[in-house]
């Protein structure tokens, strides 16, 4: 039988494309087992640190606030893998909603905690910090973790993936993170990553990406105003929105600190749908500020204008990898 659409998508001259965000990126936890000395979290974010609620993510879901997205990462201020029911929460955003799923991770919770590692095994992209193949670096950078033990860690995810994938199921796209920055010294991690992915066999699996180090600012370790901005407006306020644990919805994922005062807080998905939120004041006040070129609250200290854009290019980055190049 052949389908008959009831209804047009209809769009005005002068309308928004977008009558919601994309909800780019979901906190499971604020709680972390690590203190990594570049992560805003660990110079004293106040918050109680505590696990997203999963009736959380089946309110948004049933009310229709991930109607915008089609990918979202588990990530902000904690380690996803702590998450005691992660592996619903998985099952919700990828079954129940549709969406494509990506996770940050420390990575030292993969060799030892099973969910961690079936986590990882289960979404669509994975991010896991290295930072340094330096032991002393390393331990510097990812207190109190140690490199053999994530190095151990990586090493049961690729054999796990290698046999998923020979069994012709689906394995995940994978990047091993090195983020530059001179908090525990002279960073050569990249170059350093690269020859141990080939040397221990682990090229078919693992991609090795790097960034900048995107606290420098906000934590007092550079001048505000002294790194250069990638752009002149933040384009989050118009696109995207992170939500944390406790369902506050926030401009963008460097708001390790929501506060109600602030013009980074938007509302919160217990009291208000997203489709409200987005229409509310605080994102129009937000957005006036960008374009006024004002800053204050965490803008003023944030020379990384519109971090969304890193998941657009790892987006891209895994529908390549799936469609191009035949990892799933």
């Amino acid at each position: 039988m052949a389908r008959t659409t009831e209804s047009a998508n209809e769009h005005d001259a002068g309308q928004d494309f977008k009558s919601l965000p994309a909800v780019y990126q979901v906190e499971a936890t604020s709680h972390c087992n690590l203190r990594c000395p570049m992560c805003h979290r660990t110079d004293g974010m106040r918050r109680r640190p505590q696990f997203l609620d999963l009736a959380l993510l089946r309110l948004m879901h049933h009310r229709g606030d991930f109607a915008g997205t089609g990918y979202v990462e588990i990530q902000m201020a904690g380690e996803p893998t702590l998450h005691p029911g992660v592996l619903e929460l998985l099952r919700i955003l990828q079954r129940d909603v549709g969406l494509l799923v990506g996770m940050s991770t420390h990575g030292n919770t993969i060799g030892v905690v099973p969910a961690a590692l079936e986590a990882a095994c289960t979404v669509d992209h994975l991010t896991v910090s290295v930072d340094s193949v330096d032991p002393a670096q390393y331990e510097r950078l990812r207190r109190p973790a140690t490199l053999d033990g994530l190095l151990r860690s990586l090493g049961v995810l690729h054999d796990r993936l290698a046999r998923a994938r020979e069994a012709g199921g689906p394995v995940p796209h994978v990047e091993l993170q090195v983020v530059r920055t001179d908090v525990a010294g002279p960073s050569r991690g990249t170059d350093d990553l690269l020859l141990l992915v080939k040397d221990r066999g682990w090229g078919d699996l693992f991609d090795v990406v790097s960034i900048g180090d995107c606290f420098r600012e906000v934590q007092g370790r550079s001048p505000p105003g002294s790194t250069r901005r990638n752009h002149d407006l933040c384009l989050n306020p118009f696109q995207t929105v992170s939500v944390t644990a406790a369902g506050d919805v926030v401009s963008c994922c460097y708001v390790f600190e929501p506060s109600r005062e602030s013009v980074n807080w938007y509302g919160n998905l217990w009291h208000q749908s997203l489709a409200d939120i987005w229409a509310g004041p605080r994102v129009a006040e937000m957005r006036r500020m960008q374009q006024a070129g004002e800053s204050r609250d965490y803008c003023g200290s944030c020379y990384l204008r519109s971090p969304v854009e890193i998941h657009h290019a790892i987006q891209a980055r895994l529908v390549q990898s799936t469609r191009g190049g035949g990892r799933r």
